[in-house]
């Protein structure tokens, strides 16, 4: 669904359409996940109007930390984040390791985990923190390997990067932490392919400095929302819930996860009111799938996925099955993306 709906963004930019005349609606906010990584990955500028920016996002964020760290040990920032990953070390522990961090950097050390900072917490607390840092030593070497290899698109170190602290903690980490584990690190292998995409440069190798600026780039790139040449043109393509569209309108308009349980929403679908007739919250989502529909001016694009790898089959919203009984005048396009 999201790797059509850029798709099809993309073509209609390459024929000048303005990006600020493009929408994409949803029900929920979470819906706008997997598009959010195809348009970073497209480099196609966008402006979230319903909630964080993917890159805001916690999980996303427990990764970007050991990037920022091996970009910038003195990160105190990104050091909190990858602590609060370690089991056992409570906020006391971690006040006393950032404080032994914090002294390292004052006198111009490099921060590491070594023993005299392992010494701050009880010994209990010590073995995730020796994991922890070997897999930060893992990521240093991997970035100095790859910084000398002739032939690399700059791109590809914050993806192997990206994919290295996957494999090797948070695979395991998000499926102790967050009941939709499998979607979060959906997300993340869609984050790490939006960095392997990036343009080759002329810089090759890379070296030390320019695995630097490489990494810097990349983090900078999704803290602006910005990705290189992609802010530049004029205007951003607009993604927003339903609710916040009222009132607005777009040349093209694309209607994302029209599925029972999505759109119209689960808790809609529940029971019917007493009388047996339709049930106010069901009719609540009738009147904003017309409000989705009514946002365009001249193009709209009904979506829904057939499956999706959480959930399973997924059966197309009432509201587009009572439009399909109706042989209403548009055309039905059954997509499907190659790899």
């Amino acid at each position: 669904q999201a790797a059509f709906v850029v798709q099809r963004i993309a073509e209609l930019l390459a024929a000048g359409r303005a990006p600020h005349e493009r929408a994409v609606l949803y029900r929920h906010h979470r819906h706008a996940r997997e598009l959010q990584v195809e348009l970073l990955r497209c480099k196609i500028p966008y402006r979230l109007r319903s909630g964080p920016r993917i890159a805001e996002q916690t999980h996303i964020k427990d990764v970007l930390a050991f990037l920022r760290l091996c970009h910038n040990p003195a990160d105190l920032l990104a050091w909190v984040r990858v602590l609060r990953q370690v089991a056992g070390v409570g906020d006391t522990g971690r006040a006393r390791l950032l404080a032994a961090l914090g002294e390292q950097a004052a006198r111009g050390e490099v921060p590491r985990l070594d023993h005299t900072v392992l010494a701050q917490v009880r010994p209990h607390c010590r073995g995730g923190l020796r994991v922890l840092a070997a897999l930060l030593a893992d990521l240093d070497s991997l970035r100095d390997e790859l910084a000398g290899r002739r032939g690399l698109s700059p791109g590809e170190l914050p993806a192997r990067l990206i994919g290295h602290v996957l494999d090797h903690h948070y695979r395991a980490y998000a499926s102790g932490a967050y009941a939709d584990a499998e979607q979060r690190l959906v997300d993340l292998d869609g984050l790490r392919q939006a960095a392997r995409s990036r343009p080759m440069q002329s810089t090759l190798p890379l070296g030390a400095g320019a695995a630097a600026l490489s990494l810097h780039d990349f983090l900078s790139a999704l803290a602006t929302g910005d990705d290189g040449e992609a802010a530049r043109g004029g205007g951003e393509v607009v993604l927003s819930t339903v609710h916040q569209a009222k009132g607005l309108e777009w040349g093209a308009v694309f209607v994302l996860w029209l599925c029972e349980g999505h759109f119209p929403s689960a808790a809609a679908l529940l029971e019917p009111d007493d009388e047996g007739e339709l049930a106010a919250a069901e009719a609540e989502e009738r009147r904003l799938f017309y409000v989705a529909a009514t946002r365009a001016r001249q193009e709209l694009y009904l979506c829904y996925p057939s499956a999706a790898a959480t959930q399973g089959a997924l059966r197309m919203s009432r509201f587009l099955k009572e439009l399909d009984d109706q042989d209403p005048p548009f055309d039905r396009w059954a997509i499907h993306v190659a790899g």
